[in-house]
């Protein structure tokens, strides 16, 4: 419909970003933003460090070696895990567009599958006519092994029925 297209736009996304999980569109939605946190500098630093420490451990001491290589595992697990925490906070400042994603993804994905599994072509018919046909047949692929998306026009007299 155009308010599903106009939305599509409004975020900035293809129509194959919506086959994402939402996570995965949240992050694209946020780094088009320019707000996303990046610490892989960080973490590669913290390893290297460790690795130092490590390093110097191991020639006062061969057993300290292995102690502060599993002092560092866990301080990288709980970097990882900060970088987790900082993904969801991000991703909850997205609400007004997590919602319309939501919204948008549920009419695009009845139950988590393709429309066309839950859609039947009897309710397209009955608002187009026997165009929606040349309407499928125009933009169908040839042999290709990819999905298609249809933007259909809004159907002749909708805009009767709301006046």
């Amino acid at each position: 419909s155009p308010k599903q297209d106009e939305i599509i736009r409004k975020l900035k996304l293809r129509p194959v970003d919506l086959f994402k999980p939402l996570h995965e569109i949240q992050d694209l939605l946020l780094a088009q933003n320019g707000a996303t946190v990046d610490l892989s500098e960080e973490l590669s630093a913290l390893e290297a460090l460790y690795a130092k420490m490590q390093q110097k451990a191991g020639l006062a001491d061969i057993t300290l070696a292995a102690h502060t290589a599993a002092i560092g595992k866990g301080a990288q697990n709980k970097a990882a895990r900060l970088v987790t925490k900082i993904k969801t906070a991000q991703r909850k400042k997205l609400q007004t567009q997590t919602g319309q994603l939501n919204r948008l993804k549920e009419t695009l994905f009845p139950g988590g599958s393709l429309q066309e599994r839950t859609e039947n072509i009897a309710g397209f018919y009955a608002d187009y006519g026997s165009a929606i046909f040349d309407l499928i047949k125009a933009n169908s692929l040839a042999l290709e092994q990819q999905f298609g998306v249809i933007y259909l026009p809004e159907p002749a007299g909708q805009n009767d029925m709301e006046a």
